[in-house]
């Protein structure tokens, strides 16, 4: 999960036809790489779709739960199901691979619009900094 992009935005970055598969295999989970994966929001929505549901937020990760099991998960756990991913977010240590200064603004936004511009040319310089100024992603809300 791509914590740096707080709710509600949805980001996920893209397949690329000539590069995918040469950024894939330089792919390190310990290495600075903030545009790589996809944001929680993104998750929640599409895994939504399938049944999933939002149980909790890892250091790096989040756990989700099926719903055909999600009772037994809440009565042994004594939560409810799913979990607000805005409040998760908010309560959670997260790994940020962005300035905080910038993911709080992003986070704390009045309105979503207000914010997504900048989220979008933070990636975009990131990326060519990373030496990939020409690798799709998503980013919406």
């Amino acid at each position: 999960i791509a914590y740096h992009i707080p709710p509600p935005f949805k980001f996920s970055v893209q397949h690329h036809t000539r590069f995918s598969a040469e950024w894939l295999s330089e792919y390190q989970v310990e290495k600075f790489n903030p545009v790589s994966g996809c944001s929680l929001s993104l998750a929640v929505s599409r895994l939504r779709t399938y049944g999933y549901q939002l149980f909790r937020l890892t250091y790096l990760d989040a756990v989700f739960v099926h719903e055909s099991i999600a009772e037994i998960v809440e009565q042994h756990y004594e939560v409810s199901l799913p979990q607000d991913e805005f409040l998760c977010y908010r309560r959670s240590r997260l790994w940020l691979q962005m300035d905080i200064g910038y993911v709080r603004e992003w986070f704390f936004s009045q309105h979503p619009s207000s914010a997504i511009g900048n989220i979008w040319d933070n990636i975009t310089y990131v990326t060519e900094q990373l030496g990939r100024p020409q690798a799709p992603f998503s980013l919406y809300y």
